[in-house]
């Protein structure tokens, strides 16, 4: 008996990691995303990546916070290979269906190992989600409240 998709996005919980495989036709493919939050039926997810040249290089330019790219050291909880920034000024967002469609299809995948962000962590990706000037006040809501 197969697993409905919408009960596979039903599990997945607010602070796991997951990967995005090459072909994944949202977020970014080939990086780790952080399940911010699981709002009802909706799931909401931001980018991971440990170029963090390119974090700081696209706040100066941008003129963005640099808490809108809160650092993650890898640890044993977590499980990131490498220190790793969070982009908190985008995000994905996804129903418990199209979540577990892609899960089944093999494009998302739970982060081996089965890492997850503390909640020391989390808090400061939220707040970097709250800072953005790029999300707007309306998703600020759904994300955060």
């Amino acid at each position: 008996m197969e697993i409905p998709a919408s009960l596979l996005g039903a599990f997945a919980t607010e602070g796991e990691i997951f990967f995005f495989k090459k072909g994944c036709p949202v977020g970014i493919e080939n990086h780790p995303h952080i399940l911010v939050r699981h709002n009802g039926n909706y799931l909401f997810l931001n980018t991971c990546s440990s170029s963090l040249d390119t974090a700081i290089r696209l706040a100066r330019i941008r003129r963005w916070d640099n808490r809108t790219y809160p650092v993650i050291s890898k640890s044993a909880v977590n499980k990131l290979m490498r220190d790793s920034y969070v982009n908190c000024n985008e995000f994905v967002e996804l129903t418990e269906d199209e979540f577990g469609n892609l899960t089944r299809r093999g494009l998302i995948l739970r982060e081996v190992g089965g890492g997850t962000i503390p909640e020391a962590d989390m808090i400061r990706i939220r707040e970097g989600i709250d800072l953005s000037v790029n999300i707007s006040d309306e998703d600020k809501d759904r994300i955060l409240r």
